[in-house]
């Protein structure tokens, strides 16, 4: 026989004697319920429930299945786009690309070409003209960078 304890309704400590087979069921019973609690008490914070409608994550489109679908189609078709644009870029505009991307000085550049800096920041900037006019191509801006 073994002494076993429980709270009442009223939260009064009462002690009574049980068996031991039936204390050990008491036992395991009460660590299940605080198992049980703590597990409530964890995801009582993440449940949907707990959200109203004023709560950012509701309102954002960041996992929406079907805008991250059409982000996705539209980078695709964007990279697509883009590399239209370099392929319709001459030999010495996409040398030039990488030596700039690649972190070299306009003069080191303009040596190595074998002409003035301003003829080297005079392609820069046709390159670069290139590719703004096919950033402001209506086509090609996306309604729902917006949206994330």
């Amino acid at each position: 026989m073994k002494n076993y304890y429980f709270k009442d309704h009223n939260g009064t400590k009462v002690n009574i004697e049980v068996a031991d087979d039936i204390a050990y069921a008491l036992e395991v019973l009460r660590r299940a319920e605080w198992r049980n609690d703590a597990m409530e008490k964890y995801y009582r914070e993440n449940r949907l429930s707990g959200y109203n409608d004023k709560d950012a994550e509701l309102g954002s489109n960041q996992f929406n299945p079907e805008v991250i679908l059409l982000e996705r189609e539209y980078q695709t078709e964007l990279r697509h786009n883009l590399a239209m644009v370099f392929k319709s870029l001459t030999k010495e505009q996409i040398r030039l690309v990488t030596m700039l991307n690649n972190g070299i000085s306009i003069t080191k550049i303009s040596d190595k070409l074998c002409v003035g800096k301003s003829a080297v920041s005079h392609m820069r900037k046709r390159i670069q003209e290139k590719i703004k006019k096919f950033l402001k191509n209506p086509s090609t801006k996306c309604p729902f960078f917006s949206a994330i």
